[in-house]
């Protein structure tokens, strides 16, 4: 199955269901790597951090285009790895690419974790996070065993800047100084404002994020899967 695709001028986005062998994020598995030679690239978004494997595991496969010798050109098209929480089962995320400011188009691209997901104004990124059921307390067969500890540090590990946001006495509810466009790409989400106002939201649905405190629940049975991209604002 394959979602519907997001194909903005610099990335190409699309879905696949097709698992490859355990590789840390940011390691690629190109397509060209499964069926023949490797093409040549010249990116490498890396983070050096731990992951699980899933036999079920969605890959996104990103294309970038860029200019060589005065034309356009694709410049690397790739499968990239999905990163699994191990404090938090079945939670899932994804960088696939972020700007550290407004992008200068005479500049190679280049696809580096940044080190903070939280872009500064000006710079943007995008990115796939798949809630589980159950989220943030998670599954009542597992919300007993998760490690609350362990937790917040692979958050603060995983998703710098971000995780410094998250309210100790409201699970999974913050604020950060971004518009942010969420779209469903699969299942059901619930957001959270103040007041404890909420919102049922299902696939194909998107929202605007103005800087406002929210929280993601996944009060469904099933995963839901978001694409996010974030633009740092002004305050």
């Amino acid at each position: 199955m394959v979602c519907p695709g997001f194909r903005p001028e610099f990335l190409c986005l699309t879905r696949c269901e097709k698992a490859t062998p355990d590789v840390p994020f940011g390691d690629r598995v190109t397509l060209e790597e499964q069926r023949g030679p490797k093409p040549s690239t010249n990116s490498s978004l890396q983070k050096e951090t731990h992951m699980t494997t899933s036999s079920e595991t969605k890959q996104i496969r990103r294309v970038i285009t860029g200019h060589a010798n005065g034309k356009s050109a694709i410049k690397s098209d790739e499968v990239l790895s999905t990163y699994h929480f191990k404090a938090v089962p079945g939670f899932e995320h994804t960088m696939i690419w972020a700007s550290n400011g407004i992008p200068n188009l005479s500049d190679e691209p280049k696809a580096d974790y940044p080190s903070s997901v939280i872009p500064v104004p000006g710079a943007t990124n995008i990115q796939v996070v798949l809630f589980p059921a159950g989220y943030p307390a998670g599954p009542a067969s597992q919300s007993a065993v998760i490690d609350r500890e362990a937790a917040a540090r692979e958050y603060l590990e995983r998703l710098p800047g971000l995780a410094e946001t998250f309210e100790r006495d409201q699970p999974a509810m913050h604020a950060t100084p971004t518009v942010d466009y969420a779209v469903v790409l699969e299942g059901e989400i619930w957001l959270e404002v103040d007041d404890h106002q909420t919102v049922h939201l299902r696939r194909g649905d998107v929202v605007i994020q103005n800087g406002t405190r929210h929280g993601w629940r996944n009060k469904g049975g099933q995963s839901a899967t978001l694409l996010f991209v974030l633009h740092g604002a002004n305050q």
